[in-house]
């Protein structure tokens, strides 16, 4: 039983030749099955318009996209309610110790996550960088200098 060879469509009623860059990539490749495909295709349908689509689009975003490990120790330092100092020794302990983890960043993601479980909703990200408290406006002078 042959293998089924994916990764195109034709679009019959607008003359086009959809396939994915993988497809594309491979049909490239002379005498490979996708390269006689596309051919016999061209063959057939000497006016075809030939599309390659990129890969698959991300359709939710990363939820942890900026929260690098210096973030994470500004976070920390910006807290005032807690012990600083012990928190910072505590991180820095988790990031030795998640050196023996499968995935170190996730093993200090996970730790960072628990200990502060609403540090989404009381930091401002900006810029790659946690801000502890919200800025103020610039104050404009009362007296304009001409």
């Amino acid at each position: 039983m042959e293998k089924k060879i994916r990764g195109y469509e034709i679009d019959f009623t607008t003359n086009t030749l959809y396939m994915n860059y993988k497809f594309a990539e491979a049909a490239n490749i002379p005498k490979s099955k996708e390269y006689l495909l596309v051919a016999e295709i061209r063959k057939d349908f000497p006016k075809i318009k030939i599309i390659t689509r990129a890969g698959r689009n991300a359709k939710t975003c990363n939820a942890n996209k900026r929260l690098t490990y210096a973030n994470m120790e500004s976070y920390i330092k910006g807290q005032t309610e807690m012990n600083v100092d012990e928190l910072l020794y505590l991180f820095e302990l988790t990031k030795i110790e998640s050196k023996c983890a499968k995935s170190p960043y996730a093993f200090v993601r996970d730790w960072f996550v628990k200990q502060f479980p609403n540090y989404k909703e009381c930091k401002i990200l900006k810029e790659d960088k946690i801000i502890p408290f919200a800025e103020a406006a610039p104050q404009e002078d009362e007296e304009k200098v001409s």
